[in-house]
C-alpha cells in the first residue's frame, strides 16, 4: 500500500503555495505579510472544523493539521513563553533573509573633527561594517506564517500515515 498518493490538484496545490513563498519572501512587506498571516489563520480555524466534521483519514489529516499549526504558531508568538527566537526556523529565516536581500544592514559613517597643530580643524572619517544581519519584520511575519503552513500539512500528512498503519475495526465488529 503506498501512504503518499498526490493528486494533480494536490501537486498543483504545492506549487502554487511555494511560488507565493518565494515571491512573498522576495517582496515582504505589510501587504504580504498580512496575507499570509490571515491565510494561516483562516487555514487553521478551518482546519478545526474540518476535523469535527470530516471522516478517517480526512480527519487525521485535519486534526495533524492543527495541531502541528496551532504548536508552531504558539511557539513562535510566545503564548507558550519557549520562543524568543530560539527556534530553528528563526535561524533559517535570518540566513534565507540575506539570499532575498530583506536585510536591514545600516551602516554608519562617523566624521571626527580635531584641532591640527596649526589650529585648523582636520577631519576623519571612519565608516563602521554594517551591523548584523536583520530581516526586516515583515520579512520574519511572512516566513514564520510559511512555516506554520508547510508544518502544519507536514503534520496532516503525518497524521494520515499513522492512521493508515493501524488497525481499524469494522462497524459490526464494535461491542
Amino acid at each position: 500500500m503506498r501512504l503518499f498518493r498526490f493528486s494533480t490538484r494536490g501537486m498543483m496545490t504545492l506549487v502554487l503555495l511555494g511560488g507565493a513563498s518565494a515571491a512573498a519572501l522576495a517582496n515582504a512587506n505589510a501587504g504580504w505579510a498580512q496575507v499570509f498571516n490571515s491565510s494561516l489563520i483562516l487555514a487553521l480555524l478551518f482546519s478545526l472544523v474540518a476535523s469535527i466534521y470530516r471522516t478517517d483519514s480526512q480527519r487525521a489529516f485535519w486534526i495533524g493539521f492543527a495541531v502541528f499549526g496551532w504548536a508552531y504558531l504558539g511557539l513562535v508568538y510566545g503564548w507558550v513563553r519557549y520562543s524568543d527566537g530560539n527556534l530553528i526556523t528563526t535561524s533559517v529565516l535570518w540566513e534565507v533573509a540575506e539570499f532575498f536581500n530583506a536585510v536591514d544592514q545600516p551602516s554608519a559613517t562617523v566624521t571626527i573633527e580635531y584641532p591640527a597643530a596649526g589650529g585648523a580643524p582636520v577631519a576623519t572619517v571612519v565608516k563602521l561594517p554594517p551591523a548584523l544581519p536583520n530581516p526586516s519584520g515583515s520579512f520574519l511575519s511572512v516566513g514564520h506564517s510559511i512555516w506554520a503552513l508547510w508544518l502544519a500539512m507536514s503534520g496532516g500528512l503525518v497524521a494520515r500515515v499513522l492512521h493508515s498503519t493501524c488497525p481499524h475495526e469494522s462497524v459490526g465488529e464494535r461491542s
